[in-house]
C-alpha cells in the first residue's frame, strides 16, 4: 500500500474519532436487551431483526477498532519527549478540527516542518494499529 493511501486513511480515522466515540456509545446503549420486543411501535420480523443486529455488531467492531487505534496513538505520543505538543497538535488539527497543520504550528510556536513530523508520527501509529502498515 502506498504512502498516500495509509496516510489518508489514518487521517480519516483521526478526524472521525469524536464522531466514532459518540456513535459507539449509542450502539452500546441500543444493544442493551429491550424488555419488550416491540420497538418503535412495530413488531420486528425475525430475519430483518437478525440482519440489523449483525450490521450493528459489525459496525460496532469497526468503531471500536478505529477508536482503539487513535487511543493507541495518543498513548504512544504521550511517551515521547515532546508528547504534549503532539497531543495538542492532534486535538487542534484532527479531533476539534479548528486549525490546519500550519495554523496549529503557529499557535503552538513550533516550525511547520516540526508539526508535519509530529503529525506524521501520530498518523503512523494509527496506521500501524489499524494494520495499514506493518512497521514504521
Amino acid at each position: 500500500m502506498g504512502r498516500v493511501n495509509w496516510m489518508e486513511r489514518a487521517k480519516e480515522v483521526a478526524c472521525r474519532y469524536r464522531i466514532n466515540c459518540r456513535e459507539l456509545q449509542a450502539l452500546r446503549y441500543a444493544a442493551q436487551p429491550a424488555s419488550c420486543p416491540v420497538r418503535s411501535g412495530r413488531i420486528p420480523k425475525p430475519t430483518e431483526d437478525e440482519v440489523m443486529r449483525r450490521y450493528a455488531s459489525a459496525r460496532q467492531t469497526r468503531l471500536e477498532q478505529e477508536t482503539e487505534a487513535v487511543e493507541f496513538a495518543i498513548a504512544m505520543v504521550r511517551r515521547k519527549k515532546q508528547g504534549d505538543l503532539t497531543e495538542r497538535l492532534w486535538e487542534m488539527v484532527y479531533r476539534d478540527q479548528t486549525h490546519y497543520l500550519k495554523g496549529a504550528a503557529l499557535e503552538l510556536g513550533i516550525p511547520e516542518r516540526t508539526a508535519v513530523r509530529y503529525s506524521g508520527y501520530f498518523l503512523k501509529n494509527i496506521a500501524f494499529a489499524m494494520g495499514y502498515i506493518s512497521t514504521f
